[in-house]
């Protein structure tokens, strides 16, 4: 019984398991790809195999247990990459590659410097591979023909200062003998490459120079041209990216904005003050450390204008002092009614209303009139007060209550004027809320920031770094800023240079950033740009300005209602005597 069951064990064994057994000397092919795997793909830990459909190369890789292997067939639609520093493309014809090499760039870990191992199942010219990987900028690749000969290939667009964008032909490696393939292919650097590189007018970190504003450079040229100068390549700057445009990566790993220039092969080098972001760092390449001093976002609202005429002047007393003066007028009148019961109430009211304000008039009469003078002596009192505090107006100025902080912004009602990428820049901050009543002609930075400066019923969100420079625009003739800065950082950034994905030498020029930045020369880079900015500002004096302050809807509310009264009476007048 108990061999009956062995043997049939063992049939069924045989019977399932036979298209996956695999022998290495009658499989050249797939000996040959895991002699590649074991000499050069170091992190043995991380591997991904596109097009697992296929039953003689697969079987192989299993075997070797210290592998973890992702594979991915013809029928998977969605996946997720680890941090793969290997990949395997079993391919038949260039356009079967193109498609299942553009799955691998879509994905968000992939990496240009990766080792990238194609098996052509049919023989055929290996150029147009080549050609695909070229334009995604990828170099540590093999291609194995999988004939009778398993001859290796490869090419190297840095040869013969190709830099990377060219190469003149395909270097043959031999058969498949179990050597070590990828080999360093950077041996001329990147001397005498010339780089296109696009560029946003954003001062201080670029300036073009068509606008004349400045004799210097920006700060992320001056870092870009002190590499250059060390790694003896050359740049060419064009600026023609708007600054108020901001890029944003969509769901197949592609930039839509100024960085899609990247992608396409337009542009290696974009400078221009770009942030960085996580979903960029995952799709570009980027340079920090020149300038990796972090930024933030400032509130700013309109500086606190001088109050009108009319309110300079109630506005000496507070509410609870015209209150207790009125209260003592009325007291006080109430006391000379009592007093004086023969004199008209009339008369008695607008003779200490007229004593308040200071006007001349004879007393007459017994000695109850003599009262008066107490009333006089205490106008004189508040009077004196009241002059001395206008005075102090000639040197300072009442103005109105300035807006400091977001509380203040909340129980005044300003409204935001937030422009097309500061909008941008908050959707990607999730405790900061995007406002949706955003004024209409906002959408450009100048723009709102114009807008704030003349309008105290609005306020904005700017990069601090951005505003430090352009702070001398907002002067009055006076050198007065006309925006008031709440200087509560909102939310922090972190600026960047960005290369295409695959970019030569990162590490290098990595390191050549940071000594740059302790050596100081950043720094001094940006004190000379200030001290320009400070040099062309023009800054008039204040000379002595005489202003009549005349309440005049009080006095054309007084005229008005004397005509009425007069009026009245000359018609009281006349209509009696014609009665009488």
């Amino acid at each position: 019984m108990l061999s009956t069951r062995t043997i049939f064990l063992l049939f069924i064994q045989f019977t399932f398991s036979r298209p996956f057994i695999i022998d290495s000397e009658d499989n050249k092919t797939a000996g040959c790809v895991r002699d590649i795997i074991q000499k050069n793909f170091e992190f043995k830990s991380q591997i991904t195999v596109i097009n697992g459909d296929n039953y003689e190369i697969l079987p192989t890789i299993n075997q070797m247990q210290y592998i973890s292997v992702q594979i991915l067939t013809s029928t998977s639609h969605k996946f997720t990459l680890p941090f793969n520093r290997e990949y395997l493309i079993i391919s038949n014809s260039c356009d079967d590659f193109e498609n299942k090499f553009h799955r691998i760039t879509i994905a968000t870990t992939w990496s240009a410097n990766a080792k990238l191992l194609v098996v052509l199942e049919n023989a055929y010219d290996p150029r147009c591979i080549f050609d695909i990987l070229l334009k995604k900028h990828m170099t540590n690749v093999i291609v194995l023909n999988d004939t009778a000969t398993l001859e290796l290939f490869t090419y190297n667009p840095y040869d013969d200062f190709g830099c990377g964008k060219r190469y003149n032909r395909i270097i043959k490696l031999g058969h498949c003998k179990g050597q070590y393939l990828f080999f360093d292919k950077l041996n001329t650097d990147i001397r005498n490459c010339t780089f296109q590189a696009l560029s946003a007018h954003m001062p201080p970190y670029s300036i073009d120079p068509a606008t004349n504003q400045s004799q210097y450079k920006g700060v992320e040229q001056y870092l870009l041209e002190i590499i250059s100068d060390k790694e003896a390549f050359r740049i060419n700057f064009t600026f023609k990216i708007n600054s108020d445009e901001y890029t944003v990566i969509a769901d197949n790993m592609s930039a839509v904005g100024p960085l899609s220039a990247l992608q396409t092969g337009e542009a290696d080098i974009i400078t221009g003050g770009m942030l960085l972001t996580y979903q960029r760092a995952m799709v570009l390449g980027y340079l920090t450390g020149g300038v990796t001093f972090t930024d933030y976002l400032q509130l700013h609202v309109a500086t606190a204008k001088p109050v009108s005429n009319l309110k300079n002047i109630y506005s000496e007393f507070q509410c609870w002092i015209w209150l207790a003066l009125f209260i003592v007028f009325i007291v006080y009148s109430v006391l000379m009614y009592l007093i004086m019961r023969k004199r008209p109430k009339q008369t008695i009211t607008l003779k200490m209303f007229g004593f308040f304000l200071q006007q001349s008039s004879r007393v007459k009469g017994d000695r109850t009139n003599r009262l008066f003078i107490f009333w006089i002596f205490f106008a004189y009192l508040i009077n004196c007060f009241y002059q001395s505090s206008i005075v102090s107006f000639t040197l300072h100025p009442h103005l109105d209550y300035q807006i400091s902080s977001m509380e203040d912004i909340l129980d005044y009602g300003l409204k935001p004027c937030l422009s097309l990428s500061m909008r941008r820049i908050l959707l990607g901050i999730s405790y900061i809320s995007v406002a949706k009543n955003n004024a209409l002609d906002c959408e450009r930075r100048v723009d709102s920031m114009n807008k704030v400066a003349e309008s105290s019923n609005h306020f904005t969100v700017y990069l601090k770094s951005l505003f430090a420079y352009e702070e001398t625009k907002y002067y009055d003739a006076f050198g007065k800023s006309k925006i008031y800065t709440i200087d509560y950082p909102r939310a922090q950034v972190l600026y960047a240079i960005y290369f295409y994905k695959g970019f030569p030498l990162p590490s290098k020029l990595q390191h050549l950033c940071r000594r740059v930045e302790e050596a100081g020369l950043i720094n001094r880079h940006l004190d000379r740009l200030k001290t320009e900015r400070q040099a062309k500002l023009t800054i008039g004096i204040k000379k002595k300005r005489f202003q009549f302050i005349m309440p005049w809807q009080v006095l054309g509310f007084g005229f008005s209602l004397s005509t009425f009264v007069l009026i009245l009476e000359i018609v009281i007048n006349k209509y009696c005597r014609v009665c009488w």
